[in-house]
């Protein structure tokens, strides 16, 4: 999901999770309203990875990803064999398994991040949605962290659904894209939005413009 500064991207996204109530309309997950979900029910269903801080970064790796798995916890929160299996398969999916008794506090940004995406696979959930997920890392881990969410998306046959500003990475690496515009929505793959002129008409030219045999944005020199 793309668009420029202030267009309602991450209002969308909490409003889909139910986060914040809709300004308007109905929202149906598997034909049901997705407010008639209970917490647990809806956990079940989507995870988040948002841009808040996590509450305590003396964790260490595994056991913030074994956050993951509280939906299906008992009361006390005991973890069963199937837990632990699921919780490092998401180590290994996502190239975490030295780290895991690493404290969180001593990662990188990229490397949290990870820790962030691999908590929200084990809470085994059709569709994982992230808020801008790669704001703070540098470009190399940029197009890391949107690659491995595709390679997951393929694997695990999950649902990512994510905003950001870099959409010259987003075009190259998505299969899906949805642009919001001044009022209008517009998805398809970034073949067909291209072909459709859609980048052209995101942002004002007189600075940037839109190179559609290169699928990126140029910036106008002005000398």
């Amino acid at each position: 999901m793309v668009g420029a500064n202030g267009i309602g991207k991450s209002t969308l996204l909490r409003t889909l999770a139910n986060i914040q109530l809709p300004l308007s309309g109905e929202i149906k997950l598997q034909n049901k309203s997705l407010f008639s979900y209970s917490n647990t029910e809806l956990a079940k269903e989507i995870s988040l990875v948002l841009t808040e801080q996590i509450p305590s970064k003396n964790l260490t790796v595994i056991e913030l990803i074994a956050l993951g798995r509280q939906p299906y916890t008992n009361w006390i929160g005991n973890l069963s064999k199937n837990d632990y299996e699921i919780i490092e398969n998401a180590l290994l999916k996502t190239n975490l398994l030295e780290l895991k008794h690493r404290k969180c506090y001593t990662l990188s940004d990229g490397q949290l991040q990870k820790v962030m995406i691999a908590r929200a696979l084990a809470q085994d959930t059709s569709m994982i949605i992230l808020d801008e997920p790669t704001t703070h890392l540098d470009m190399y881990h940029k197009a890391y962290v949107l690659n491995l969410l595709k390679t997951l998306a393929h694997e695990t046959h999950k649902t990512m659904l994510f905003s950001t500003h870099e959409i010259d990475l987003a075009i190259q690496l998505c299969d899906e894209m949805i642009v919001m515009n001044n009022g209008c929505v517009f998805s398809g793959t970034p073949c067909e939005l291209i072909e459709q002129g859609i980048f052209e008409k995101l942002f004002p030219t007189d600075l940037i413009t839109f190179d559609a045999s290169s699928g990126s944005f140029k910036v106008k020199r002005t000398h």
